[in-house]
């Protein structure tokens, strides 16, 4: 992580903007914006550790990246996902028909770019909990821990992260990065992450693959009512309304998202002529309408997090605050 060069003023405003969402809803945020070119970081409690979410997948793709490339493994090894393997909450493969296989690199594809579940469940199987952690540690996130699987039972202990572990991750993409990572595994996680945040390349590139009629074929089979919440599944993941508002699809890189019931994160990575750009926002509440789609919670942090994002394209441009 650079270090921080950032005037009092500056400081000042970044933590206004953050605080009046804090009071008026009863948010507990932390972000990190950072232009690594020009070495200046601009953050606000990026050391609170919060639940994961789907952040955490972040870390599974770069573990699996990290075991097809220097364990053996193959991203067209096949996996077969079985009928106990359904769980809910985000992602489109829930609605097809099992059993079916599925090769490593599709079920990265869809947990990165669809965050989905139950591919990301299916790769925890495959590499396991303490595998994840070891990668996990190695890149120094120090307080991340996977200590289960995506919508796994409560009587488990909840994945978690702060936001400097989050933009630690995303700073493997640093040329100039300290971490022991080659550059196959960086191309490989890019490759997932790439064009993410671009809502029509990346529909493009799954509704033109042959993949997507065999799965339209088997969500049918599982019944007819599955066919629209599959295709609803596929298309509402792809907005980009919180940090990446105001950001020129251009500058895209790739997003990682993750909500439930008490948390509302984002983050993000993106290309600048002053140098990439790495923005996190993670947003916390215990508020019972927080995540109805409509209320003012749900605005205001979708606001609050464009608002974060907005900041960043000042960076961009070399501006102050």
């Amino acid at each position: 992580m650079t270090q921080l060069i950032m005037n009092k003023y500056q400081l000042s405003k970044l933590n206004d903007i953050i605080q009046k969402h804090e009071a008026a809803f009863s948010f507990d945020v932390s972000t990190i914006v950072s232009n690594v070119k020009i070495q200046k970081v601009y953050y606000y409690k990026p050391k609170v550790v919060r639940k994961s979410g789907s952040l955490i997948k972040l870390f599974i793709m770069l573990t699996l990246a990290n075991y097809v490339r220097n364990e053996s493994g193959n991203w067209d090894y096949l996996l077969r996902i079985e009928p106990t393997d359904r769980v809910f909450g985000a992602g489109f493969l829930k609605y097809l028909e099992f059993p079916a296989t599925f090769t490593l690199r599709n079920l990265t594809q869809y947990m990165i770019r669809y965050s989905d579940n139950i591919a990301a469940n299916k790769i925890i199987d495959y590499l396991s909990l303490g595998r994840i952690n070891q990668v996990i540690g190695d890149i120094g996130a120090k307080d991340t821990r996977i200590f289960r699987k995506m919508m796994q039972s409560n009587s488990f202990k909840d994945n978690t992260t702060t936001a400097f572990d989050i933009a630690s991750f995303y700073h493997i993409f640093n040329p100039n990065s300290n971490f022991r990572i080659t550059k196959q595994i960086v191309d490989d996680c890019f490759s997932f992450l790439f064009s993410t945040g671009g809502f029509g390349r990346r529909q493009l590139e799954y509704l033109i693959s042959p993949d997507f009629w065999k799965h339209f074929v088997k969500a049918r089979r599982n019944g007819f009512s599955n066919v629209l919440p599959f295709l609803r599944a596929i298309i509402t993941n792809q907005k980009r309304d919180r940090i990446a508002t105001h950001f020129p699809l251009k500058l895209l890189a790739g997003i990682c998202s993750a909500s439930d019931q008490t948390i509302f994160h984002d983050s993000g990575y993106f290309h600048t002529v002053n140098g990439p750009i790495i923005v996190v926002v993670m947003i916390e509440s215990n508020l019972a309408n927080f995540l109805r789609k409509g209320s003012d919670e749900y605005i205001a942090a979708k606001r609050l997090a464009a608002a974060i994002g907005k900041i960043a394209l000042r960076l961009e441009r070399n501006k102050p605050l």
